[in-house]
Parts: structure tokens; C-alpha cells; sequence
């Protein structure tokens, strides 16, 4: 009878999580194709069910981004990043929020850890961001270079 109570205290969140991840593919899908407000609902409603999963609160971030909300996609990369610490794609699209914000010395510090990540499967962003990064600093050698490697890939 135990188990049979505990397996039914389990579900409703194993549920909610499911549904969460559900209404992040759907969310996700209407960001790539340009449907930004109808990704933001389907993204806040994942995130209502499963508020600490990195992936929802990184494309929510996303979502936010791409509205102009920097402050707010800020909170959510640093939130997807405090889940998992190696989040390596929050934390290029974090500095990448940074860099919008003129913190290119903070954007640069998140984008040598990325840059460290060899599992990363988008180096080329990363390279773009740090050439940017560089740019902004007045290290326009090191921009090139890096924004020719990004271009390279």
C-alpha cells in the first residue's frame, strides 16, 4: 500500500514534466519559425510546470531576447545556468544578452569557459561572440581572428 501511495505522489509531477516538455517543443518550434508570441505562451506555460528545467528556462530566454527583453532573457540564461553549470549554450547566449548591454568583459569571461567546452556542438557561435566581445573591447586583432574562425566553420 506504501509504494502504491508513493507511486501516486510521483505521477502528477512526472506528468507535469512531460506536459513541460511538450509545451517547450511546441514553444521552441514557434521560435524558429518567427512566431514569437505564441512561443512565449507555450514557453511560460512550460516553465509554470517545470520552473528549474535548464533547456525550458534557456529557450524562454531565447524568447526574450528576440522581443528586445534583455533584462529578463538575462534572468532566465542565469537561471538555466544555476541548474546546470555547464550549460554551455546558456552561457553563450547570456553573453551574448552581455554583449547587447555593452558587458563585453563579463561576456568575454563566459565565453572562454564555452570556448573550453569541447561537447560544445556550436563553436561558431561562440567564436562569433568572442570576436565581438574583442571589438568591443578595442582588440580588433583578435577579432578577426576569431569572427574569420567562426566564418570558417
Amino acid at each position: 500500500m506504501l509504494i502504491g501511495f508513493c507511486a501516486a505522489c510521483t505521477t502528477p509531477q512526472k506528468a507535469d514534466k512531460d506536459r513541460a516538455v511538450l509545451h517547450m517543443q511546441m514553444g521552441t518550434g514557434y521560435l524558429q519559425n518567427g512566431h514569437y508570441p505564441q512561443a512565449m505562451s507555450e514557453l511560460l506555460k512550460a516553465e509554470q510546470l517545470d520552473p528549474t528545467n535548464p533547456q525550458i528556462l534557456n529557450n524562454l530566454g531565447l524568447a526574450f531576447y528576440v522581443r528586445g527583453r534583455t533584462k529578463q532573457a538575462e534572468a532566465k540564461f542565469r537561471l538555466a545556468i544555476k541548474a546546470n553549470k555547464g550549460f554551455s549554450d546558456a552561457k553563450n547566449n547570456l553573453a551574448r544578452t552581455l554583449l547587447d548591454q555593452d558587458r563585453a568583459k563579463d561576456a568575454l569571461r563566459l565565453l572562454e569557459e564555452v570556448e573550453g567546452d569541447l561537447t560544445y556542438q556550436f563553436p561558431d557561435k561562440t567564436y562569433a561572440n568572442i570576436g565581438m566581445a574583442h571589438f568591443a573591447l578595442g582588440s580588433f586583432q583578435k577579432a578577426e581572428t576569431y569572427l574569420l574562425r567562426s566564418l570558417e566553420m
